[in-house]
Order: C-alpha cells, then sequence, then structure tokens
C-alpha cells in the first residue's frame, strides 16, 4: 500500500514536482552527512573491516573510488560518500560467509542486490560510514563485478528490480599495499590498469566533469536481471 501510494506520488503530474524536490532535498542533506562521517571515521571503520576480513582470510582489494584516492593522495576523495572494496570469493571465504562475519561483529546490513538468487553486491554501515562490496570474478559474460541501474529504455515489472551490467576488469596480477588515511590496505597490483579502464588514461588528474555515466564503456549490458532487497 505504502509502495503504491508513494508511486502515484512520484508520477502524478499533481505532485511529482513538489517530490522530486523535498526527495532532492533529502537526499543532499544524506550526502552531506556520509561525506562527514567518511571524513571523520572512515579510516577508522576502514581498519576495522580490514580486522573482521583478516580473520576470515579474505581475498579483497579497494575498488573504484576509493582506490583511486588512495593511489592519487593516500585519502579519502573529498566530495565521496562511501567505499568500494571488491571480494573475490574463496570456498571458506565468499560473499555469505563475509556477510556472516561482519553481522556478528556489528556493522548495520542495510541491502543487497541479487542475480538469479546470489548476492553480486552488498551495501553496509558503521558509525555512519557507509560502504559496499562487489563481488568480482569469472563470469558467464566475462571477468569483472555487476553493477545495477535503471535506464530509460527499459521497462521493469516491480520497483525493486534492475538492469544488470558486467563491470569488467583486468585480470589482478597479483597484490600490494598502499597507505589509504594511514590505514595500510590491498590493492591490486595493476590497480593503475583498473583506474584507466574506468577513469581513463588520465586517471591521475581529478575530473570535475566526471559521472558515472563516463565508466559505461567499461560495462557490458547483460539480458539478466537484479533485485533489490533491504535490510
Amino acid at each position: 500500500m505504502i509502495a503504491s501510494v508513494k508511486r502515484w506520488l512520484r508520477t502524478s503530474w499533481l505532485t511529482r514536482d513538489l517530490y522530486q524536490r523535498l526527495y532532492d532535498v533529502k537526499h543532499q542533506r544524506e550526502e552531506r552527512l556520509a561525506n562527514a562521517a567518511l571524513t571523520s571515521d572512515g579510516a577508522k571503520v576502514l581498519a576495522d573491516f580490514q580486522d573482521v576480513m583478516r580473520k576470515l582470510d579474505a581475498e579483497w582489494y579497494l575498488a573504484y573510488g576509493t582506490c583511486l584516492g588512495a593511489l592519487r593522495n593516500h585519502q579519502f576523495i573529498s566530495h565521496d560518500l562511501d567505499m568500494d572494496f571488491y571480494l573475490c570469493p574463496k570456498p571458506e571465504a565468499g560473499i555469505e560467509e563475509v556477510k556472516n562475519a561482519l553481522s556478528a561483529a556489528g556493522y548495520r546490513h542495510h541491502h543487497d542486490y541479487q542475480v538469479e538468487g546470489k548476492t553480486a553486491e552488498c551495501s553496509w554501515e558503521r558509525n555512519g560510514v557507509n560502504f559496499d562490496i562487489f563481488v568480482l570474478e569469472e563470469k558467464p559474460e566475462g571477468y569483472g563485478c555487476y553493477l545495477f541501474n535503471r535506464f530509460p529504455d527499459s521497462s521493469y515489472s516491480q520497483e525493486h528490480e534492475f538492469s544488470v551490467s558486467l563491470s569488467t576488469a583486468p585480470h589482478i596480477t597479483g597484490k600490494r599495499e598502499i597507505d589509504l588515511a594511514g590505514v595500510m590496505v590491498p590493492i591490486p597490483a595493476n590497480a593503475e590498469d583498473f583506474m584507466k579502464l574506468y577513469y581513463g588514461e588520465n586517471w591521475i588528474v581529478p575530473d570535475p566533469s566526471y559521472t558515472w555515466e563516463n565508466s559505461l564503456p567499461s560495462r557490458k549490458r547483460c539480458t539478466k536481471r537484479g533485485y533489490y532487497i533491504q535490510y
């Protein structure tokens, strides 16, 4: 019932403009709070996360903008809202084992994106600091991890259904450590190849005009559908 009312408020010509303005105000406030939490407590949450992963002997790496900030100046990107991590699953330390360990350690599980009943991405929070874990592995479409969006050229049968894209990735050639906000954490040995793929050859120089749409050439649209599950 609530979902139906929200959908009507969002789409009706009587209320959609007001609904969008209210949504934007709420969203901007949430972004300010998320950025402030990352700036003040991100390093502590990162160190705690690393302890959990070490106990599991999980194979993980910094990903996307978090890796970019570490490579550029060993800090979180000033306008970033969360941390991004890759998980390379092992039989004893896959995504379900990681989720169980984080829950036991007191992290708040926010949501999952699932494909064919399996978690491909999950989001967590601690002390107001948010982070996403992306499952990086060989897929039928190639090596990489799945990302989830709603596109104007697609139709969806339910509110929590999403289009699935494979975010392609170079095969990892090894591991090295890097300082991020005073914490030594793992990145792929060939992390620069990842950055070139997602942010272009000139990735080391910040681009104020960059948006996530710039990385679309590094994605392959799939015929699969993903589903958002909130906790």
